[in-house]
């Protein structure tokens, strides 16, 4: 499902949204489509495109219209008036030739979408959008043929679905976006205008909730309760307008529900499913967080129930604001907040990985890369640690909202935990989730102190995960670099043949490659294992571009030259840092 695709480029909800302009050869705006329904179809993926029109809900437009002249309602006191009559004022009633254009260009956006390859329409007449103040008695207040009772008011979403209908192959899925109602009155009506609209032809329904005088779609009706605190019995109600979708179950078993608003865990949705609560389950803030949410973590089997658990955002607005009572406060900081990341996702077009980021020394190296404005906002980061809620109290204010990054919980004493860790990496990268890696940084071996803490297993470790890694690594520009020493003050065993063998036993380097260092040192067990991975990369025609190098946080010349600005440096040698 898409985010609204504005049916008219006279009326956007924001000046980012994606429109359908009749104004423009249909060639391109065909070809722009195409492209979009082509990426989103993969692997057999139906792609719904959400049409809207915003009505009231423009802020700073005087030529804003509605069915009815009745301003949006913000509060009572005077600032929430004040600003409404600011940044919204009052909507001009539409003609009815409006209404028929409106109807007229859902129909031909419909017909476009289709055209392009996408699966199906859903007609958002929710979140106080046009559709919705057409619904409501309280925004509609007509007379005409669009208003007067519960059954006029849903006259031109009908009509929409049968314009659309004509225009459309009789495969071509339709489906409507409702806002839950919580009163009796309104839930009758509610149902009278949903037998209508049914009988008209929609595929779906999708439930949902809010809008800008009541903010539920965003900030949710109460406060979420963690998931593992909650009983069997409240699991069910963890959807914010499960009740609702409840009682339209009853009045309409045969139509498929789609639920969204509100699941955060595994066992939230299992329990609304087996009820009949719904037969789908939307998920639009968590799959921002984790676009492969489904695949990795709820429908994956080795993810304990009590692990399945989404964390999202929660971004505050203005308490200075809250207490004047503008009831708006919640929906732009949060809404924003997402949309820009959402933005990100498409934006990054390279990734970087961070071992060890839950030391002293890993913190400071994604600060330094958030210093970079050109690396924070291309590069993805991946940031691993053995403990992810150390490394997020330690990142603290390192949370922006120019760069996408996630916290991948690594045990580097257990192998197989590392493999599992690169296998979902490569697969999220070859399925496009992910960029391609530009740049692994192996910081493990240094704790809070900086001192060298290396040991048979984190080589072992960083060793197994350059290799996995090199098939999601960039070809033509990625970089391996190791945080270490260059040579360590004792002696040790040595390779007789630089064997496989030898490797695991942690002797990686033969007896002539030690002649350039002096009797009382050897090259240390990082340089050992790097000089073994550059051999295997050198002679590997696809793999020859990828270089690897030692960087010493406690070697002399590498602190007079600022070692952090030589770590960044040689992982993304195309970029001057100031």
């Amino acid at each position: 499902m898409t985010c609204n695709v504005q049916i008219d480029p006279n009326h956007l909800g924001d000046p980012k949204d994606f429109t359908i302009n009749p104004s423009l050869p249909e060639e391109k705006t065909l070809a722009a489509f195409k492209a979009w329904a082509s990426v989103s179809s993969r692997n057999g993926t139906k792609t719904v495109v959400q049409l809207c029109h915003p009505g009231r809900q423009i802020a700073f437009n005087k030529g804003t219209i509605a069915p009815s002249a009745v301003p949006l309602d913000l509060g009572n006191a005077v600032v929430p008036r004040v600003l409404n009559a600011l940044v919204f004022g009052t909507p001009r009633a539409m003609t009815v030739a409006e209404i028929k254009d409106t109807v007229h260009r859902f129909a031909d956006a419909a017909r476009v979408i289709a055209a392009a390859g996408f699966a199906g329409v859903e007609l958002h007449a929710a979140h106080g959008y046009l559709l919705t103040q057409f619904l409501s008695s309280r925004s509609n207040v007509r007379t005409d043929a669009y208003g007067g009772n519960a059954t006029a008011h849903a006259r031109i979403v009908v009509e929409i679905i049968h314009a659309i209908r004509e225009a459309v192959p009789p495969s071509f899925c339709v489906g409507l976006k409702l806002n839950s109602v919580d009163v009796a009155p309104d839930l009758e009506d509610c149902v009278e205008q949903l037998r209508a609209i049914t009988d008209a032809g929609i595929d779906f329904l999708e439930v949902s909730g809010g809008s800008f005088e009541d903010p539920t779609f965003s900030t949710g009706p109460a406060t979420e309760m963690q998931a593992e605190e909650k009983n069997a019995s409240t699991l069910a109600r963890e959807a914010f307008f499960i009740d609702f979708a409840n009682s339209i179950r009853t009045e309409f078993p045969e139509v498929p529900l789609l639920l969204t608003g509100g699941f955060r865990s595994r066992r939230g949705m299992e329990s609304a499913l087996p009820g009949r609560s719904c037969d789908l389950v939307g998920l639009a803030r968590p799959s921002i967080m984790d676009p492969l949410l489904p695949r990795t973590v709820l429908l994956n089997p080795t993810v304990a129930d009590r692990e399945a658990v989404v964390d999202v955002r929660r971004i505050k607005g203005s308490t200075v604001a809250k207490h004047l009572g503008v009831k708006l406060i919640g929906v732009g900081p949060e809404r924003d907040w997402y949309t820009e990341k959402m933005h990100r996702i498409g934006a990054v077009n390279s990734s970087v990985l961070v071992t060890g980021a839950d030391s002293r020394l890993g913190v400071a190296i994604v600060r330094r890369i958030l210093r970079q404005s050109d690396l924070a906002k291309g590069q993805y980061g991946l940031y691993t640690a053995s403990m992810a809620d150390s490394v997020t109290k330690m990142l603290g204010n390192v949370e922006s909202t120019t760069h996408s990054h996630e916290i991948v919980t690594l045990d580097q004493s257990s192998l197989p935990t590392v493999r599992r860790a690169a296998e979902t990496i490569n697969k999220r990268v070859a399925a496009g989730f992910l960029p391609p890696i530009q740049a692994i940084v192996l910081n493990s071996d240094w704790e809070e102190r900086n001192t060298h803490v290396a040991t048979k297993d984190s080589h072992l470790a960083h060793f197994l995960l350059s290799l996995l890694l090199l098939q999601s690594i960039d070809r033509d520009r990625g970089r391996i670099i190791v945080l270490g020493k260059r040579v360590d003050n004792v002696s040790g065993k040595f390779s007789k043949s630089g064997s496989t063998e030898s490797l695991v036993d942690g002797n990686w380097i033969s007896r002539t490659e030690q002649t350039s260092y002096s009797s009382t040192t050897r090259p240390s067990d990082t340089m050992m294992w790097c000089v073994e991975l550059s051999k295997r990369l050198a002679v590997d025609p696809e793999l020859s571009n990828i270089s690897v190098a030692v960087v010493n946080p406690e070697d002399k010349a590498d602190v007079s030259e600022n070692w952090l600005r030589v770590l960044i440096g040689k992982s993304f040698p195309d970029l001057w840092l100031s």
